[in-house]
């Protein structure tokens, strides 16, 4: 969400950046997306067992899209020094 708040007001403002840091910055989409779906089966979670299960792989996929996040950050730090 953080990314997609980024991109939409740099597009308000007229920012243009190049495509390839658009696409690097959809990097943390592989991580945020999953874990996204299992926080809702998380929540749909009738018995304990289940709902830890999820909530596991909820945190596990959030912890990746979040070092994703760090990753992709830093290439576009890069390309753009």
């Amino acid at each position: 969400m953080f990314v997609l708040v980024v991109v939409l007001a740099g597009v308000a403002q007229g920012v243009s950046a190049p495509l390839v840091n658009i696409l690097v910055m959809l990097i943390p989409a592989l991580g945020f997306v999953p874990a996204f779906y299992f926080a809702v089966k998380l929540h749909r979670a009738t018995d304990t067992d289940t709902a830890a299960r999820e909530w596991r792989k909820t945190v596990g996929l959030a912890v990746v899209g979040l070092v994703l996040f760090a990753v992709a950050s830093l290439i576009v730090f890069q390309a753009g020094a």
